[in-house]
């Protein structure tokens, strides 16, 4: 059964919820592979061009969707492989196949819409007999 995650940032700042990612990969990065779901082609290019940047003291090998599938982190703009290892959900809705993968995780902060839908999500994950992990990081990187 696929594993659900919720973490929930106390805060609002989106740069503050780019850096939790960045750490979050840093950290589960190592013998994963993990498809990073974002709301449309422009978000990938702009987080490709994010993590070129930082971390500072390395690079997070990465690739924007099926240029390369043997890239570590995969960022998807578009529909992401319906089957994989880990997916971090930064889209808005619902990933309809998400049970494909042994992971998910849903990475919220404390702004009104993301609180909303994650409810959402997480009461879907739950009418489908999923209890989801909550994690509520006190320190931010």
């Amino acid at each position: 059964m696929t594993q659900v995650v919720f973490h929930l940032l106390p805060t609002t700042a989106p740069k503050a919820r780019l850096r939790y990612l960045i750490h979050l990969l840093d950290q589960t990065l190592w013998g994963h592979s993990i498809d990073l779901r974002l709301p449309d082609e422009q978000a990938a290019a702009k987080l490709d061009q994010q993590l070129w940047a930082w971390p500072s003291h390395g690079f997070l090998p990465h690739a924007l969707g099926a240029a390369r599938t043997d890239a570590p982190i995969r960022l998807w703009g578009a529909k992401p492989p319906e089957i994989g290892e880990i997916l971090i959900n930064l889209h808005p809705e619902w990933f309809p196949h998400f049970s494909g993968y042994n992971q998910v995780i849903e990475l919220l902060d404390q702004s009104d819409a993301l609180l909303a839908r994650g409810r959402a999500r997480y009461r879907a994950y739950r009418r489908l007999g999923i209890t989801p992990q909550l994690i509520r990081p006190e320190e931010l990187p």
